[in-house]
């Protein structure tokens, strides 16, 4: 499906929105302080290589670095493993962690372009696909998957996951969705979707439908195993999120009321107080998309992103929301139909996205958190 037109839109598009971010990053660096308000990259960053690269492993990334190097200590439990073994798996060919993080994040983010790009084809007319990778490459947190963060490996395994399934290619899906799982807890909301695609296609429940279902979370399953093997305790990743306030369940409208409390304080550094207002952006941009997205894609799209947007906001924060929000592909093609079919609303988008682009990649490579 992806001819060479196709292929030279989704390069085309990729590498012009990656060399703006870089381009942006490289002025921050020359023309501006850095304040880094995260631990590790005097011992675990600087010494891998020039700044330059090691500031797209700020925050989490120094974290899957250290995993990856010597494992688990006090509360990185919340890090799935499978983006650190990975990193580790490929550190003997650069032997350098850094590298081979930045290196499989980057990969599998042109993958993940020409796996949706496909995907979404068989679905929606062109244009608006076009629409939908150019709101992915230009989004206000795209730079992310530049970085070594898992949401680049996770949409990969995620959209191979999904044109496995449309194939019918049920075992290919449920390892897709083993290594998600292994990934990042939401990706146990694959194994959902494969169920779901398993009732509608085949009609009833099987031996097999169950199998694969219990193959498409085992990777999750087997990190419970490893946590209670070597801490006593399988459920420890969700302890480790206190030190991130993220570890009681609370229900999602206390938390908008909470932000809206905060809107109107005053002592609120501009820092501070921007970052509250693109959290809730977020929130409320894509609860609503949520929302008009019933009926109007696959069910199994729809548990999917149902799962991946509801298990964050239950939280009692909206922080990471704005980087969380970029696996709910199927919002983004929901996202285009809105925006496709009001100009004055896709003109505003677009000055929004460019100027909090800007800010945000300004803002992580000074050393601030973003999300």
């Amino acid at each position: 499906m992806l001819n060479k037109e196709r292929l030279t839109f989704i390069l085309k598009y990729w590498f012009l929105s990656r060399v703006i971010i870089i381009g942006i990053s490289l002025i921050t660096i020359n023309y501006f302080p850095f304040k880094p308000t995260y631990p590790y990259w005097q011992s675990d960053l600087e010494p891998l290589a020039p700044r330059y690269l090691w500031t797209w492993a700020a925050f989490d990334g120094a974290h899957y670095l250290r995993i990856a190097k010597n494992g688990y200590d006090a509360y990185t439990q919340v890090f799935f493993p499978g983006y650190p073994l990975l990193i580790r798996l490929l550190n003997p060919i650069f032997n350098n962690y850094l590298l081979s993080g930045l290196l499989i994040a980057n990969l599998s983010f042109i993958i993940f372009l020409l796996g949706l790009y496909s995907l979404l084809l068989r679905n929606w007319p062109e244009k608006l696909v076009q629409k939908a990778l150019k709101i992915y490459l230009f989004f206000p947190t795209t730079f992310f998957f530049n970085s070594l963060y898992t949401e680049s490996l996770f949409m990969c395994l995620t959209v191979l996951f999904f044109n496995f399934l449309d194939q019918k290619h049920w075992f290919k899906a449920s390892i897709m969705a083993f290594l998600a799982s292994l990934t990042r807890v939401v990706g146990i909301f694959l194994g959902l979707a494969l169920l779901i695609e398993w009732l509608i296609k085949k009609g009833s429940w099987s031996i097999k439908g169950i199998i694969y279902f219990i193959v498409s979370i085992f990777g999750f399953l087997s990190y419970l195993l490893f946590l209670k093997v070597n801490f006593n305790n399988p459920w420890l990743f969700i302890k480790s999120l206190s030190l991130w306030e993220k570890n009681k369940f609370i229900l999602f409208p206390q938390t908008f009321w909470r932000y809206l409390k905060m809107l109107t304080m005053i002592n609120l550094g501009w820092d501070k107080y921007y970052l509250v207002v693109l959290e809730l952006i977020a929130a409320c941009l894509f609860l609503y998309l949520l929302i008009i997205s019933f009926r109007k894609i696959k069910w199994s799209y729809f548990i999917f992103s149902c799962g991946c947007f509801l298990l964050p906001l239950s939280t009692g924060t909206f922080s990471s929301l704005p980087r969380y929000v970029l696996i709910l592909f199927p919002l983004f093609i929901i996202l285009a139909e809105l925006l496709h079919k009001n100009k004055s609303l896709n003109l505003i988008y677009w000055c929004f996205s460019w100027l909090m682009l800007i800010i945000n990649v300004f803002l992580f490579v000074s050393g601030e958190f973003v999300s």
